[in-house]
Formats: C-alpha cells, sequence, structure tokens
C-alpha cells in the first residue's frame, strides 16, 4: 500500500515538473512565431514600397 502511494505521488510531482517545463518551450517557440511574424510583416510592407516606386519611375519613363 505504502509503495502504490508512494508512486501515486512521485508519478504526479513529475508531471508537474514536466508541465513547467513545456510552459518554459511553448513560450520560447511562441516568441520565435511573433518574430517570424514581424519579419514577414516588414519584408510584405517593403516589397509594397519598392514596387510603388518602380511602378512611379516606369511612368515617370
Amino acid at each position: 500500500m505504502k509503495f502504490k502511494t508512494l508512486s501515486i505521488v512521485l508519478f504526479c510531482g513529475f508531471s508537474v515538473a514536466k508541465a513547467q517545463n513545456l510552459n518554459k518551450e511553448t513560450a520560447a517557440i511562441q516568441s520565435e512565431g511573433n518574430m517570424l511574424y514581424h519579419s514577414e510583416m516588414a519584408s510584405w510592407y517593403g516589397s509594397d514600397v519598392l514596387q510603388s516606386i518602380s511602378a512611379v519611375n516606369l511612368i515617370a519613363i
């Protein structure tokens, strides 16, 4: 009976420790995703600006 109780307590302890580690990993993945999103938005706006500049230059020629 003591072994069964000890096993359950240890299992719950390891589960909580693993969940905390997963939260750290999740935060790191979400941070990287946010950086990629902002990078893509910057390149999107940059390409729009360059296309508008080249369109103006073509009209001037």
